[in-house]
């Protein structure tokens, strides 16, 4: 006897039916990876981020080690110290358009004692990967309601007492 309730799919419908299932895989793989591509994305800004804030604090610990053999170039030799680093890093250089160190030594942060200011910025606004997640934003509706990051440079800066 023949069960009423279960009857073997014509080849008509079998054909539909996988034509339905790419169809949803499609769909699902590109969602799938816009937010897999949007992890990454930001991923690699922060780490582009942490980057920046450590040279800031290189440069600071560096100042705070030149101070005892030449307190009056400590910054200025802290900043070179910092560019030489910079030029190194493939990650900051790939995706800045940009590195910019800038060192001063001044006493108007520090009350009765002498501070370098090492502070170092990278522009990101040529960073293939954000251009790319504002175009994918932008296709989001009510996308004008998404935080975005307001700037695209990194900046990071570090105050040390050296004298």
């Amino acid at each position: 006897m023949r069960n009423a309730y279960w009857q073997r799919p014509s080849a008509d419908q079998d054909a539909r039916q996988q034509g339905v299932a790419a169809i949803e895989f499609g769909i699902s793989i590109v969602i799938v990876l816009m937010f897999l591509f949007g992890i990454v994305s930001y991923g690699a800004l922060f780490w582009a981020q942490q980057k920046v804030s450590y040279l800031a604090a290189e440069g600071g610990r560096y100042a705070v080690a030149q101070s005892f053999s030449n307190p009056t170039a400590a910054a200025d030799s802290a900043c070179i110290h910092v560019k030489k680093i910079a030029e190194q890093d493939l990650l900051l250089n790939a995706t800045s358009n940009s590195i910019n160190v800038t060192c001063a030594q001044t006493t108007a942060q520090c009350v009765s004692a002498t501070c370098a200011t090492i502070a170092v910025s990278a522009n990101v606004s040529g960073w293939p990967l954000l251009q790319m997640m504002d175009k994918l934003i932008g296709l989001v509706p009510n996308a004008n309601q998404v935080n975005k990051p307001s700037s695209t440079e990194l900046t990071s800066t570090a105050v040390v007492q050296i004298m």
